[in-house]
């Protein structure tokens, strides 16, 4: 077995795949240097402002519809807040369109209108959640700047995705509907705007199919921008942009495999669309070298490019699943869980960095921790990756108090509460 991890950690090495060489203290302090420059101009992270007030108060009793396009899933539900609980009364969800085979704008805003018609008998109010690179206005409504993970949308440049909502329901139904543009992300912030007052200052963190995060912002130090309405709003950092100090070679070969080459480096080195890829394409690589059997060689070769669920599932146990049923050879099934648990630990790393660093940037002496939402099926079904997390933000975040939190449907919710603030 010694000789086996030893020819992995040499081929990991030589590719600058070693995740404890990460400085946490330097990578925390370089993420919020590009925070602070994506806020002030073009560069450094995108911190798309959002519009969205800061301080918003979901209205009791009263019902909104909340549509979620995901990066795997499309949700439209219809909701009511009671009590001070969000509740989901109603939902229909299928997979996102553009996944599989290109779709045009047209066609993805009219199959979100046949989702959205049976609920428009309850409520006008749309709140509109857009997985993908949104630049907002103050108006509520934003272009989409990009399709990220894996998703093809056709001639969606310039065209205003409130807008186009609002007036295709107009055209088929006569309906004059409010719809607020949101990211995902802020939706999982809002997903605690109930409990807002009990914790010094709250973001979100989504670990799922991508990877992004959301935290509320002073706009006097949002500088690129003079149209902000109100005195605070919520900042889509759009993190998976970030470029760590430790893209290795390995990293720049997968990224250029993927639809859009040189964007979202981190997403791609943490995300559940891209992780089970990057192993996957590593392995390849480590199998050029020569790393593993020949046999091995041979049985990978018949299969088309894994995933994170057959990472996932090997990563729990060695003994079942597609990448197991491949290994006649104790080595290659010890190489093959090395080198998962290296790509799994580095994520958790990364993730624990971004943590750590927005609440370093927006923490401030009190009694009242920081409340941190997670939501993702990458973060909470990866064995162990809460953990490793929590572990990294124990050993690295200070004297801050830092508590994560899991809300059942936080995006979901989250868009609710953001549209229920709108009715």
């Amino acid at each position: 077995m010694k000789t086996t991890i030893e020819k992995a950690q040499r081929f990991l090495h030589k590719n600058n795949l070693i995740y404890e060489d990460i400085d946490f203290q330097a990578e925390i302090e370089r993420f919020i240097s590009q925070m602070d420059l994506g806020l002030n101009s073009d560069e450094g992270l995108p911190m798309i402002p959002t519009y969205v007030p800061g301080q918003l108060h979901p209205k009791q009793g009263a019902e909104a519809i909340a549509v979620d396009v995901g990066g795997t899933n499309l949700r439209v539900a219809l909701l009511e807040l009671k009590d001070l609980k969000t509740e989901i009364i109603d939902i229909v969800k299928e997979p996102s369109m553009g996944k599989v085979e290109p779709v045009t704008f047209d066609a993805f805003i009219e199959n979100l209108v046949d989702k959205i018609e049976p609920f428009l008998k309850y409520s006008k109010t749309i709140c509109f959640s857009f997985a993908h690179e949104v630049e907002h206005t103050n108006d509520m409504d934003g272009r989409a700047r990009f399709i990220s993970k894996e998703v093809l949308i056709t001639d969606f440049r310039d065209r205003p995705l409130a807008d186009s909502l609002s007036r295709s329901i107009k055209k088929r139904t006569g309906d004059d509907v409010n719809v607020v543009l949101i990211n995902d992300t802020v939706g999982v912030a809002g997903s605690m705007l109930q409990r807002g007052d009990e914790f010094q200052n709250y973001f979100g963190i989504v670990m799922g199919t991508g990877a992004n995060s959301c935290y509320i912002e002073k706009c006097k130090n949002i500088k690129k921008i003079d149209d902000a309405k109100t005195d605070t709003m919520f900042i889509n950092v759009e993190s998976g942009a970030y470029i760590p100090s430790i893209v290795s070679g390995i990293d720049k070969a997968f990224d250029a495999t993927t639809f859009l080459p040189n964007t979202a480096t981190m997403e791609k080195m943490v995300s559940g669309e891209y992780l089970g890829k990057l192993y996957y394409f590593l392995i390849q690589k480590a199998c050029e070298e020569g790393l593993f059997s020949d046999r091995f060689i041979k049985n990978i070769e018949k299969h088309i490019a894994l995933g994170t669920q057959e990472l996932s599932i090997f990563y729990q146990n060695q003994f079942i699943g597609v990448y197991a049923d491949m290994c006649e050879k104790e080595s290659d099934r010890q190489m093959l869980y090395f080198f998962a648990t290296c790509l799994i630990e580095r994520a958790a790393a990364l993730v624990s960095i971004k943590i750590i660093a927005i609440s370093k940037k927006i923490y401030q002496q009190s009694e009242a921790p920081i409340c941190v939402i997670v939501e993702g099926s990458t973060f909470y079904g990866l064995m162990g990756f809460k953990e490793m997390v929590l572990k990294n933000i124990s050993g690295h975040a200070k004297n801050m108090d830092i508590k994560l939190f899991s809300v059942e449907d936080a995006a979901l919710i989250g868009i609710g509460n953001i549209g229920l603030a709108f009715v």
